[in-house]
């Protein structure tokens, strides 16, 4: 017999996993973003334009994929966005508080990632599973 606590783990841990997968991919792709757009531009350039690479990405697939039989129309996939642009504007600053403690930027963004993962990951579910 299932119970409600055991379904809620359940639905956590997969949304857990599909978020860790598709996290992966996203993150891969801005994060090469990222370093190609350093050779051009500053860091703070490069990581604007990698999270709106980024932002396409989760507004596009992280509702019909990762929060499965979640919260899907167009209002809900403008929120999710709406958090990720807060969660990007954290990041961002946080990427400049590093900078200013001597932390290089290839090695700033990495630290950048953990942060923010962690925030979208909370944020998304709340909205998505509400």
């Amino acid at each position: 017999m299932k119970t409600m606590h055991g379904e809620g783990k359940r639905l956590l841990k997969g949304d857990g996993l599909r978020f860790l997968a598709a996290g992966i991919a996203n993150t891969g792709l801005t994060l090469v973003v990222y370093q190609l757009l350093l050779f051009v531009v500053s860091p703070a350039h490069s990581y604007i334009v990698a999270w709106v690479t980024g932002l396409a990405f989760v507004a596009i697939i992280y509702p019909n994929k990762v929060f499965k039989g979640g919260r899907r129309t167009v209002i809900d996939r403008l929120s999710l966005a709406g958090c990720y642009c807060a969660v990007f504007l954290s990041g961002l600053f946080f990427l400049r508080v590093l900078q200013e403690q001597g932390v290089v930027p290839r090695l700033a963004i990495l630290m950048v990632i953990v942060a923010t993962t962690l925030l979208n990951f909370v944020l998304s579910r709340a909205l998505l599973r509400r």
